[in-house]
């Protein structure tokens, strides 16, 4: 038995389906995000499972206890909002201990949870600081102390690092991993970024309008998607139409490719057995740090993405006549 379990979950809000018979489960110790675009259910799923909103059908389950109908706060399940939601006329000492405080814990033993959260997530030297005294970073790691310093035995994070920029946010997310793999931890992160998913996730589930389409771990889920949709959601999958891929090719299949995976050249590729072979003009360039997207019209209605190293000597430009090749091995059909 898994340490969650949610079965056949469903929820409407106002005659509309938000969660459409949603069923997964999560391995205690686990690092899961719950991935997809806005409106996709994943926020709602969270706040079920924490016990904020009601299900319309089905049970949510926690170490085999059946807690579909039990009250959020006697769940042990802690959540970290978007918004900090942190006290504007309290310190941070008096933010982290507050639930201790409530819960009227000892004195002594608040002082000492709240030191050891503090070191924690490094703000033993903010402790008398008010929360517009620290910066955005800052106040999220306030918020992540606040809710490990009750021990929850899960702890859900939704969409955590989205007012951050991207370089504290790496770090931030990195921060995180490290103390979730520390406390041994069962984590359930909500994100609409694909590339934080795959960064932090032992496992991905992939939502779209309500359904969960792929759970998988990332490298999994990047390298062999289930559908259309999760070929074109994670790692920027070519989805080259039947027609198309057929007057190509000559085989009538919906074929999804990745960028990185083809090999392009100014002059042609001697045929070998077991590749695809395509050729195009340069019609984009889409520089990407160290990697250069070269968008190439393969097909008069159709543009496929190829990527390559961009170095000092990268001499492709718009106009360039290409010819490009993909291993078979390296197509995935959907």
């Amino acid at each position: 038995m898994s340490y969650i379990e949610l079965k056949n979950i469903k929820k409407s809000f106002d005659g509309k389906e938000i969660l459409k018979d949603i069923n997964l489960s999560i391995e205690q110790g686990e690092f899961v995000t719950f991935l997809g675009s806005s409106g996709c259910g994943k926020t709602t799923l969270l706040r079920c499972l924490i016990g904020l909103e009601t299900i319309d059908g089905g049970s949510i389950r926690l170490e085999g206890r059946d807690i579909t109908n039990v009250p959020a706060q006697q769940r042990g399940i802690s959540m970290i909002f978007q918004q900090y939601c942190l006290f504007p006329t309290m310190n941070l000492y008096d933010n982290v201990s507050f639930g201790l405080r409530m819960g009227r814990m000892d004195k002594k033993e608040i002082r000492e949870r709240v030191r050891d959260v503090l070191e924690l997530v490094n703000m033993q030297e903010h402790i008398n600081k008010f929360p517009y005294q620290l910066s955005g970073g800052e106040q999220q790691r306030a918020a992540l102390a606040r809710g490990l310093i009750m021990n929850p035995k899960v702890l859900l994070l939704d969409e955590p690092f989205s007012a951050i920029d991207a370089k504290l946010r790496k770090e931030l997310q990195i921060h995180l991993k490290e103390i979730h793999k520390k406390l041994g931890m069962t984590s359930v992160f909500v994100t609409h970024d694909q590339e934080e998913a795959m960064r932090m996730s032992d496992t991905i589930h992939l939502f779209h309008e309500g359904i969960l389409e792929q759970s998988a771990s990332p490298c999994d889920i990047y390298a062999h998607p289930k559908t259309s949709y999760v070929a074109g959601f994670i790692g920027s999958y070519n989805l080259i139409p039947k027609e198309i891929f057929k007057e190509l090719t000559g085989e009538q299949i919906q074929a999804a490719v990745r960028p990185e995976v083809i090999q392009f050249s100014d002059t042609p590729f001697e045929k070998e057995d077991g590749y695809y072979y395509f050729e195009g003009t340069v019609v984009g360039q889409i520089p990407q740090g160290s990697i250069i997207r070269e968008v190439i019209k393969i097909h008069e209605t159709f543009r496929i993405n190829a990527d390559a190293i961009f170095c000092s000597s990268f001499s492709w430009k718009m106009g360039d006549y290409l010819y490009l090749r993909v291993h078979k091995d390296d197509v995935v059909i959907v």
